[in-house]
């Protein structure tokens, strides 16, 4: 048979005892407890016999089911709770009980004076507008102790409101009629006190509207619940399940990278108890840390090993182990990592690119590349080199700089060469005209 008790289905499981009642022995008048842990899905409906006589919860005597742990509380044991308990868990796949003996010690002979003690305690309250409560509590004291109630530090007398009495047996009750959550919302006290000594006990009321007490749950909060409804229902079936080995359902596979990716190794393990997993390379067991993730869903039982920025050093084999109390296993797994091509490498090759092979490759000479660039501003400069392909700017200064200076140079030399012609040119026609004009006068004079 199978219900819907989670999103998936699960088996129906009868319920079963982990923990069974103990023996307990108490002293006479002093609080005890009963304890016991069931399983069971769906989960069991619980109920406790005295003596074959069927136990209802209540305020002094609550019994509680919270996760698999079952108590039954007395705040006070005396000789007619003595007897056998038995605790019977119920749901649709069957029954199981288990049962214990309480035994309480006789009364021992008091002293002829005690100070003030409260056997019984007050107890939280949480109530809704309009409710009426009574606070209870017990104090023992020799000679008896006179009692007094407070509201946060302020006393509180009989009247309409309130309605407080004691009895010989030592019993104390503060009565309040229709509370609301602005007048009566606080902290209660009793306080006891005789000539020997004195003791207080305090209870927190707390009052609400009756609109604010509804049961609203978060979507994130009903995923939790599933997911630990989930993790319970396992629970229940290991318990019920014989021990087996740790073996692999899934194994690790190789896998293939590039220097700086993520890399995941991913198992999947059974066994019972729950097998310990460990991820290795050679000898050196790894932990969890930013650089290596320990992953487990223990909603699957899904284990794997996260590397971050994987590295070409990290290449190589990679074991996982596991292991239970009844079996051990282990694979090994490869990670091939590929070094990352670098992509400086064009870069490079570009910075190599002068802008004498840029001349080359245009089919002109240096110089006149040179004569194209010299009357161009910078931007205009920078544009026209990397258009070409220049990316080595300090070679290109360094010519366009000499090409500046052989100009300037050959500039200067040509001015220098008119110069000396120009002077040669004006020494020959004044010669000139000196002879022609002796030559007219007939007088030849040696020079």
């Amino acid at each position: 048979r199978r219900v819907h008790g989670i999103q998936e289905e699960v088996d129906v499981i009868p319920p079963v005892f982990t923990e069974k009642l103990a023996d307990t022995t108490v002293g006479y008048s002093l609080p005890t407890q009963l304890r016991c842990k069931v399983l069971g899905q769906p989960r069991p409906g619980i109920q406790w016999y005295h003596n074959d006589r069927l136990l209802k919860t209540s305020k002094y005597n609550p019994l509680d089911f919270e996760g698999d742990v079952v108590t039954y509380t007395m705040m006070e044991a005396f000789s007619e709770d003595n007897g056998v308990y038995k605790c019977v868990a119920t749901n649709d796949a069957g029954e199981a009980e288990c049962q214990a003996e309480l035994i309480v010690s006789e009364l021992e002979d008091e002293p002829d004076e005690m100070k003030p003690a409260f056997v019984r305690k007050l107890v939280d309250e949480s109530l809704i507008n309009g409710d009426n409560v009574e606070l209870l509590c017990k104090v023992k004291a020799k000679p008896p102790a006179s009692v007094t109630w407070t509201k946060d530090g302020k006393p509180i007398e009989s009247g309409a409101k309130y309605s407080i009495t004691s009895d010989a047996q030592g019993w104390n009750s503060l009565k309040i009629t229709g509370v609301h959550e602005d007048a009566d919302s606080g902290t209660y006290a009793c306080k006891a006190a005789n000539k020997i000594g004195k003791a207080v006990v305090e209870s927190r009321v707390r009052v609400k509207d009756a609109s604010s007490n509804l049961n609203t749950v978060a979507p994130g909060r009903k995923r939790e619940r599933r997911k630990k409804e989930k993790k319970r229902v396992k629970n229940i079936k290991q318990v019920l399940t014989a021990p087996t080995p740790a073996r692999f359902i899934e194994k690790p596979v190789p896998v293939s990278a590039t220097e700086g990716d993520t890399v995941e190794f991913k198992c999947r393990v059974e066994g019972l108890p729950d097998p310990k997993v460990g991820w290795f390379k050679g000898w050196r067991e790894f932990t969890d840390s930013a650089k290596h993730q320990l992953v487990h869903d223990d909603t699957c039982d899904d284990f794997a090993l996260i590397i971050r920025k994987v590295e070409t050093k990290e290449a190589g084999n990679y074991k996982v182990k596991i292991k239970n109390d009844h079996g051990q296993d282990e694979c090994v797994t490869t990670l091939t990592v590929t070094e990352k091509v670098k992509e400086e490498a064009d870069f490079r090759k570009n910075l190599k690119r002068r802008p004498s092979a840029v001349a080359r490759d245009a089919g002109f000479s240096m110089d006149q590349l040179l004569d194209i660039m010299q009357n161009m501003s910078k931007a205009q400069m920078e544009q026209f080199a990397m258009s070409h392909g220049i990316t080595d700017f300090r070679a290109l200064l360094k010519h366009l700089k000499m090409h500046r200076e052989k100009k300037e140079a050959e500039e200067l030399e040509r001015k220098r060469r008119e110069r000396r012609e120009s002077g040669i040119s004006m020494f020959t026609r004044g010669l000139r005209d000196s002879l022609w004009k002796r030559t007219q006068k007939g007088t030849l004079d040696l020079i």
